[in-house]
């Protein structure tokens, strides 16, 4: 036996212990109210910071009417509004030369010849509902958002409407359209939406509970704690073939976590592990000349646009301790919901602006963001006709992994001060988020790397063509929140 072999292992089993018994110090800190000695306390910012000062749609939904104020939240406080409209244009183009079609399931495309000869079809963009710090907003009560389809430069008559794909899935636009006979087609989308700056009460959130029953998760949180085509998770999977399961053994030294951690807690120490252990190595949006051509995910034997995404997607990152910022957050999001907190993905843009708050216009504008969120609540015992029931309040944390990874490298700061991108955002009203999924959850068809949209077409999809995607915000600058313009449907 190698005696300075022993050595090693024994102080790393020695650092995972410590790291772990700081993690459930917090914990203790923050129920007894320790932290309440500090109540202004802000996160610590770097000098760099310090310097900036499947299935089918189950049919039409109608949406509540959405309000423009931030939505009740148990332990997150909102500031300093700021409006967007969000104008997403796709181009697609026919070819003959036999590009591979793309495809999510089912469908069953044919090689196309140069014209499209379409009889009708659909095409789906997705549309985002409140997500921490950000909720969407419709001018004078009317559709929250518009849409134009234009074939061979023609404006084709349209109906579009909000289309849900089962529970906890994101609605999408979905755009119906009759026949054409085109080599191009042009939609265009327009969101409005209202994002504003993030502090995280994270004494509070430290004593949430974890959840008594998954039944009283709302939907959206339940179905985040599932496997889905990004997200791998098998709890019951042995930790030879569970890279998520085996990370989480290894970076608590085989306790259970859930026996000494809150939800939050929890969800801070692990993101504090990915920061540590997982690079990333290159953006997982790809562009051309400019253009946004969709996500780098990984796809068959290691090639990348090229779905269906394979089940091991997530924990490739986890595996290789490296990938792209994509990966990165993929990864997260897989090791948060194999620790049975839910969390999901959220796509965006990230606005940028100049000293006197106005968008700085240059190469470098709006750049793809992908983020993470958990969802944590509390819950009560009250009695409602004569009958005890449980009350939950809950709402969704965000985490902005790759950001942190760029403001402290791979050390984190410690886990008994707040941090910045970790449910504190003092620029989360720059954020304005696009999507929770790479495309969208049923059968259609897309060109290359997954860039959001999908379409189907009769008598059968195109299976030969490229896209463009083009995605822009700008401020409203007519009328305000209530009486911005928005492209009228089907005009």
């Amino acid at each position: 036996m190698n005696p300075r072999g022993g050595r090693i292992g024994a102080i790393m089993k020695r650092t995972a212990r410590q790291t772990f018994a700081a993690a459930f110090a917090l914990m203790a800190v923050a129920v007894t109210g320790l932290a309440a000695n500090q109540p202004d306390a802000r996160p610590v910012k770097s000098p760099r910071e310090e310097r900036r000062s499947g299935p089918a749609p189950k049919g039409p939904i109608t949406p509540d009417p959405l309000p423009i104020e931030p939505p009740e939240h148990p332990f997150l406080r909102f500031s300093h509004a700021e409006d967007w409209s969000i104008i997403a244009q796709i181009q697609l183009l026919s070819c003959n030369q036999g590009v591979p079609v793309v495809r999510y399931s089912g469908v069953a495309p044919q090689v196309s010849t140069e014209f499209w000869e379409v009889e009708g079809g659909r095409l789906w963009f997705p549309f985002v509902g409140a997500v921490a710090g950000s909720v969407p907003f419709a001018p004078d009560a009317g559709q929250p958002f518009g849409a134009e389809l234009y074939a061979g430069g023609h404006r084709q008559p349209i109906e579009a409407r909000l289309v849900d794909f089962g529970e906890g899935t994101s609605p999408c636009v979905e755009v119906e359209f009759g026949s054409f006979r085109a080599t191009q087609v042009r939609a265009r989308f327009e969101f409005l939406r209202r994002s504003w700056r993030v502090d995280f009460d994270e004494r509070k959130a430290a004593s949430a509970p974890w959840p008594s029953s998954v039944a009283l998760l709302p939907p959206e949180a339940q179905a985040a704690l599932a496997a889905d085509y990004a997200v791998p998770v098998d709890r019951s999977a042995p930790v030879e073939i569970n890279p998520a399961r085996a990370v989480i053994e290894r970076w608590t030294n085989g306790i259970d976590p859930k026996s000494r951690l809150g939800p939050a807690v929890l969800a801070k120490f692990l993101t504090a592990r990915v920061i540590e252990h997982v690079q990333p190595a290159r953006r997982g949006a790809v562009s051309r000349v400019g253009v946004f051509q969709g996500f780098n995910v990984p796809g068959p034997e290691g090639r990348y646009g090229a779905p269906p995404i394979p089940p091991d997607a997530g924990w490739r990152a986890l595996v290789r301790e490296r990938g792209s910022d994509v990966e990165v957050v993929t990864a997260l999001v897989a090791v948060l919901r194999q620790a049975e907190i839910p969390a999901r993905l959220v796509i965006g843009v990230r606005s940028t602006l100049d000293d006197e708050r106005r968008v700085i216009d240059d190469e470098e504008r709006n750049p793809i963001a992908v983020w993470a969120e958990f969802y944590i609540q509390n819950e009560r015992k009250v009695i409602v006709d004569n009958e005890e029931v449980i009350e939950v309040e809950g709402g969704w944390i965000p985490i902005d992994i790759v950001r942190q990874r760029q403001l402290w490298s791979n050390r984190p700061q410690p886990l008994d001060v707040p941090w910045q991108f970790f449910g504190n955002n003092d620029q989360g009203d720059l954020y304005v988020p696009v999507s929770h999924h790479f495309f969208p959850i049923t059968d259609s068809v897309y060109y290359g790397p997954p860039a959001l949209y999908g379409w189907q077409t009769q008598p059968a999809t195109p299976g030969c063509g490229s896209h463009e995607v083009i995605l822009e915000v700008e401020r409203p600058t007519r009328g305000g929140p209530s009486g911005r313009p928005i492209i009228q449907v089907g005009r």
